[in-house]
């Protein structure tokens, strides 16, 4: 009653579709569906992973919805959960950063939170206040949280530039303007950001692991 057909993921043009048996471990893929009720090469716009075979038929898993959704641990971490905690933070404490992402680390069972902050570094309890508000937005991240399932966020703060160099790097592959979106989530690091890592400032004395106020240290 319905046929499935893959899509690489980086791939647009839906002629090179595959199905199953053309599937390689590792691979992940977009779903679409053709079903007897009319829908026809249907994007569900699901993104999978083949994690091995049964016989000829692929195992896989369930990553994320398109490109605004990430799952590590069944979390289902929207792009909108990030910006809402992002603003909570903002609101709350006074700190905005100048670019951000949130890059789902599957390996470490963690989010990783890269951050531009112009010249000054992100205070040290920025991941902790910024997990706690991800906890106010996303009751299924503050169950995992809880249950150990996922560990606390990582905060990487990124040196000045840095969300222009990624800019620069999108329209030197040939993308226009109009077609670049700045990716809040993603499920990994961009190629230009390991150039931009730099190591966080020490913790101030005396700091909490909740301050109501962040004192950025230059």
């Amino acid at each position: 009653s319905c046929v499935f057909e893959f899509l690489p993921e980086e791939e647009a043009d839906t002629s090179t579709t595959l199905l199953c048996d053309k599937l390689e471990e590792g691979g992940r893929y977009r779903v679409l569906l053709t079903a007897a009720n009319g829908l026809y090469r249907y994007d569900i716009n699901d993104l999978i992973e083949v994690t091995g075979f049964h016989h000829r038929c692929p195992l896989v898993r369930f990553l994320r919805k398109g490109r605004d959704m990430t799952s590590i641990t069944g979390e289902k971490m929207h792009v909108n959960h990030c910006l809402s905690a992002m603003q909570a933070v903002a609101d709350g404490t006074g700190f905005s950063a100048r670019a951000f992402r949130f890059v789902a680390n599957i390996r470490a069972n963690r989010y990783d939170i890269y951050a531009e902050s112009g010249n000054s570094h992100p205070h040290p309890d920025l991941a902790e206040i910024i997990d706690s508000a991800l906890s106010r937005h996303n009751l299924e991240y503050a169950k995992k949280r809880r249950s150990g399932q996922l560990r606390a966020p990582n905060l990487v703060a990124m040196r000045p530039g840095w969300a222009d160099a990624v800019c620069r790097a999108a329209a030197d592959s040939g993308r226009r303007d109009i077609e670049f979106k700045w990716r809040h989530l993603s499920d990994q690091p961009d190629p230009v950001d390991r150039n931009f890592v730099r190591p966080l400032a020490p913790r101030p004395a005396g700091a909490g692991a909740h301050a109501s106020r962040l004192s950025l240290a230059s």
